[in-house]
């Protein structure tokens, strides 16, 4: 799992690449990135995400998103990409699923 705190912005950015590049390693990777604790989310991030999306289902795998209600699902909701995710509120959702 790949927790994002406080804002999620382009100085994230290199981290955020590095984790999720980190994670999608193996065949069919299964990848959760936690948003519970972002503040805010930017067109930067929400293009990282889209593009490690494709890399992992390109695998045979998937990107969860741990999403509940705040900025970073209003920023995927007004860029009109949050349908392209699997999101969950919990992380107890993620980890059922």
């Amino acid at each position: 799992m790949i927790a994002v705190s406080g804002d999620a912005d382009l100085v994230l950015v290199p981290d955020l690449r590095a984790a999720l590049r980190s994670s999608a390693g193996s065949p069919a990777p299964r990848v959760v990135v936690d948003l519970t604790e972002a503040d805010l989310m930017d067109s930067s991030v929400i293009g990282i995400l889209i593009g490690a999306r494709r890399r992992i289902a390109d695998k045979g795998g998937r990107l969860q998103l741990v999403l509940p209600d705040g900025a970073p699902r209003r920023s995927l909701t007004a860029a009109e990409v949050v349908d392209l995710f699997d999101v969950v509120r919990t992380i107890s959702a993620a980890v059922e699923n």
